[in-house]
């Protein structure tokens, strides 16, 4: 099980560091590498990214496999014709 935490990204952000005041969107926790697991982090990000940004309908880049090689991912997301970037970061929690 893999744990990520999703942040807003801005323009102040290079691609290994984040700004320190990046907002956080939320953590999902325990997810497998499986069909189920994928699924259920799909579901937990449009809640957590839609409870954000408070909207109920956006549209967002393909999330590449967070189970395959780099720490993060930056993924753009399309609310109402504005555009947003968030990272999904492994992290982990003890």
């Amino acid at each position: 099980m893999r744990h990520f935490t999703i942040v807003e990204l801005d323009q102040a952000t290079s691609d290994d560091q984040l700004s320190q005041e990046a907002p956080m969107v939320g953590t999902i926790r325990n997810v497998s590498n499986d069909i189920y697991g994928n699924e259920s982090f799909l579901n937990r990000f449009h809640e957590a990214v839609g409870n954000h940004f408070d909207a109920a309908d956006f549209s967002h880049d393909i999330i590449p496999d967070l189970f395959a090689g780099s720490p993060w991912e930056d993924v753009g997301i399309e609310i109402d014709g504005s555009n947003y970037m968030v990272r999904i970061i492994e992290t982990q929690i003890y």
